[in-house]
């Protein structure tokens, strides 16, 4: 039979649609609803009894994933697609590829399709993102779109909620990446425990010919021997690992290195990291000496994985240079000075205990002698170890810390605040609790003081706030300019 469109948002239904009933919070007065508006069938891990064709699966996702992968007639089979997992670094990477890829002349016109937690680009249009990956639906529909208007390398962000419900199930990777990893989405809406989390993440590998391995995360090695397993089984063509070889870091288990170099197709290192002014500098076998200008040393790897994946998709070493030079991420890294430059405010998305630890400490690195001045909250029905985490974080390295407002979702903001103040308080920390973000930045900037950097950290360029629905929000760097121009 064929449908007018696959719809799992009885909202959306149109006359002759396929209707999926999904989710936990699944009432059959949505598949009613959508009957009523003229649903041609509908697909469900149960009979319903409804007057309407019922398509029994055994699970629903896995359905969804399968009938668009059909419907949109296979789209990632066309594109050369690469994929990002991993606690953080996935969008700054992604934005990284593409900035190359817009400076090669693989992509002709500079049409490089993308899907990430800050926007997507489907050859159509660019919208915000309100998730990392999309459903299954949207996220096949968005593919296909950039298969018609011509776009052949594309990249996307592939969440871990999106590998362990299957909303990336069926698409196929040309190149895949775990970026990093940490504790993170541990809640009763998301991840079991950390094993859970991590398996999800290695589901990637299956899908994807070639796979990069970042030899400076944590677990590694079991990245490594989950693509060597994979590839034994002839499900994995190629292995490709990297190192970075920090200043301030003892060298790399040797055991592992040599491991990843006799499993590997593909080796690269960047070394001899040196900041130069505002470019960070280093060199990189088989490419040479590279600049990028967003700080954060670790933003090395992001830039050293985006290099690796363009060299696979045959971009030139002059062409990953310049893209790297020119690449910008919008809501990561973004520094903002006021007029006198003795006060540096920096909006980015860090967003849990690792992400907190890698910005404090570069912060630290690279501007000695400065106050740190924090604004940040945590989410609401979601990720709760970031209320601890997050916290503890901030106490280590921050001067003062304002707690604030950040998607509480279903949750009262002032509970979170008051919890995530009190573990502040708790691990020693200081600081003061404004709910209102627009007044926690304000009162943030005016009163840090000269020699200061105040980090506006967790929602980046976001210009929702996620409560009951997604109500505007001014966006973080709007209101730091705003407050920073008023500051001679």
């Amino acid at each position: 039979m064929q449908y007018t469109a696959l719809v799992s948002d009885s909202r959306k239904v149109i006359p002759g649609c396929l209707f999926f009933c999904k989710g936990k919070q699944f009432k059959k007065e949505y598949l009613v609803s959508a009957m009523e508006k003229g649903a041609a069938a509908y697909v469900s891990e149960t009979d319903l009894g409804v007057d309407l064709p019922c398509i029994l699966v055994p699970d629903i996702r896995r359905a969804m994933a399968e009938y668009s992968k059909d419907f949109f007639g296979d789209p990632s089979a066309s594109l050369c697609l690469a994929g990002l997992t991993g606690t953080k670094g996935k969008s700054t990477a992604l934005y990284f590829l593409k900035s190359i890829m817009e400076r090669s002349s693989l992509c002709g016109e500079g049409r490089f399709g993308y899907l990430s937690s800050i926007d997507d680009y489907d050859g159509t249009k660019t919208v915000e993102s309100h998730l990392t990956t999309p459903e299954a639906i949207e996220l096949n529909e968005m593919l296909a779109n950039m298969v018609k208007s011509g776009i052949v390398y594309a990249g996307m962000e592939v969440s871990s909620q999106a590998l362990k419900y299957d909303r990336s199930y069926g698409l196929r990777f040309r190149a895949g990446c775990f970026t990093n990893f940490s504790e993170d989405h541990i809640g009763p809406d998301e991840h079991s425990d950390i094993e859970d989390y991590f398996s999800s993440k290695l589901k990637l590998i299956s899908q994807c010919e070639s796979f990069i391995v970042n030899l400076n995360s944590d677990r590694a090695e079991d990245v490594l021997d989950a693509c060597i397993r994979e590839k034994n089984e002839g499900k994995l063509r190629k292995i490709i690992c990297f190192r970075v070889s920090y200043p301030f870091e003892n060298d790399l288990n040797e055991d592992l290195i040599g491991k990843a170099k006799a499993a590997a197709d593909g080796f690269y290192e960047a070394e001899h990291i040196r900041k130069d002014g505002g470019l960070t500098t280093f060199d990189v076998s088989g490419i040479g000496e590279v600049s990028i200008t967003m700080p954060g040393l670790f933003n090395v790897e992001n830039a050293l994985t985006a290099a690796i994946f363009a060299a696979e998709f045959g971009a030139g070493t002059e062409e990953i240079k310049d893209g790297l030079l020119n690449a910008r991420a919008a809501g990561r890294m973004e520094v903002y000075r006021n007029e006198s430059k003795d006060m540096v405010a920096i909006v980015d998305f860090a967003h849990n205990e690792f992400a907190f630890d890698n910005i404090f400490s570069s912060v630290k690195q690279e501007y000695p002698g400065y106050r740190i001045v924090a604004v940040f909250g945590c989410p609401g029905n979601k990720a709760p170890e970031r209320r601890i985490g997050m916290p503890r974080s901030a106490a280590k390295y921050a001067d003062y810390v304002y707690v604030t407002e950040d998607d509480p979702f279903r949750e009262d903001p002032e509970d979170i605040c008051r919890e995530v103040y009190g573990n502040l308080l708790s691990f020693g920390g200081k600081g003061e609790i404004v709910v209102n973000r627009e007044e926690a930045i304000k009162k943030a900037i005016e009163n840090a003081g000269e020699k200061s950097v105040i980090l506006c950290l967790a929602k980046g360029r976001d210009t929702f706030m996620h409560r009951q629905e997604f109500d505007p929000y001014v966006s973080d760097p709007v209101l730091v300019s705003a407050v920073l121009e008023r500051i001679k």
